[in-house]
């Protein structure tokens, strides 16, 4: 079994302290709470023994913070020594002094005498010197993540596989790991994430909300991937090209061990009759892109060891370097399917917006071996 728990630390829902609205006051609507996260306090804490500390992946905590300077974390019964805080728009790394043996508890102290508590994970290395496909899913189907893991597999030499499952409704975490097994992999585990999302509305900066999905890279840094030989984020319905042999290679052999692959949306051939595409959707369907192209973010392949892959990871992006021209390389990208999503995050189908003009495009086909 390669389900693969956390260690967090959560708050209760009711109290006594909660999460403040990282958004001001002026954005927000009054159904911004909904799907806003207000009671992780951490998603993880891993004990680094190499490192002598434990690290605390958290969400922004804002006035949650009052709780490390008064004192209220601590470790094995006493007061946490903070080493160092790592903070970004939407994660927050806390260091804490520890020795080379894996602590019983981090606990925090709350109001009210109450307190919660947790025992640290450790580091795993079973994919160390993998080729990794890093993703977070909900309920994406079986057909079309083996579709996702043998193109990567075939085109650059993918061989390892992380998944964080985010509260996956269609099947359990053990029917996916069990699953990963069955597509020939060298290793693969999932690590369930069973928090919200952070999908909210706002008037603005809504994403600033979505938390989730970079702590889980960052926990995939700190306590899974820092051995592997590259690692490739993507979600389930994108597809990294490239003209220069695996985007793993090109990462490996630039400068930075770092490659920001430029996306571009692909979509089904235009249906002239009207009748609509009947069956299962494919990423193989996806065969046309707009004219003109329709570009969408970034992803990243990295080197986990190079001075960019040891940066905080984030969803388009590693740290400081984010989108710079600098970190591209000519001849590599990925594809975006359009119609492969289960509309779970905002309930909205993915199809070709009205009057888009669709162009057969060779760079799919050949992806595809069309």
């Amino acid at each position: 079994m390669t389900v693969l728990p956390v260690a967090p630390l959560v708050l209760p829902d009711g109290g006594p302290v909660l999460r403040d609205h990282v958004l001001s006051a002026r954005y927000l609507l009054p159904d911004s709470w909904p799907g806003y996260d207000r009671v992780t306090f951490a998603y993880d804490c891993v004990h680094l023994a190499a490192e002598r500390a434990v690290v605390l992946a958290c969400p922004p905590l804002v006035n949650l913070w009052g709780l490390v300077t008064d004192g209220a974390l601590t470790l094995d019964g006493r007061p946490a020594i903070l080493r160092r805080r790592i903070r970004r728009r939407r994660y927050e790394e806390l260091w804490i002094e520890a020795g080379t043996t894996t602590p019983d508890r981090v606990a925090l102290d709350l109001p009210g005498g109450r307190r919660i508590e947790t025992r640290p994970s450790v580091p795993d290395d079973r994919f160390a010197g993998r080729r990794v496909l890093l993703t977070q899913l909900k309920d994406e189907p079986f057909d079309w993540i083996a579709e996702w893991v043998r193109l990567h597999q075939r085109h650059h030499g993918a061989d390892a596989v992380l998944v964080f499952d985010n509260n996956s409704t269609g099947y359990t975490s053990a029917d996916l790991d069990a699953h990963l097994g069955t597509l020939g992999l060298a290793a693969h585990a999932v690590v369930p994430v069973p928090f919200p999302y952070g999908y909210i509305r706002a008037r603005r900066l809504r994403a600033k909300a979505m938390f989730l999905q970079t702590c889980a890279f960052n926990i995939a840094r700190l306590r899974f991937l820092g051995q592997a030989a590259g690692v490739l984020r993507l979600d389930i319905d994108e597809v990294a090209w490239s003209d220069r042999g695996s985007v793993f290679d090109v990462a490996a052999a630039s400068w930075s061990g770092y490659l920001s692959l430029p996306g571009t949306w692909v979509y089904l051939a235009p249906d002239p009759t009207g009748s609509g595409h009947g069956g299962t959707v494919r990423h193989a369907d996806h065969t046309h892109g707009a004219d003109p192209p329709r570009t969408c973010h970034p992803k990243w392949c990295v080197r986990p060891d190079s001075p960019a892959g040891r940066q905080p990871w984030e969803n388009h992006a590693i740290g400081p370097v984010q989108v710079s021209p600098l970190f591209r390389t000519r001849g590599t990208g990925y594809l975006h399917c359009r119609m492969l999503s289960t509309a779970w995050r905002d309930g909205r189908n993915r199809t070709a917006h009205a009057g888009l003009s669709l162009v057969d495009l060779p760079r799919a086909r050949a992806l595809w071996g069309a």
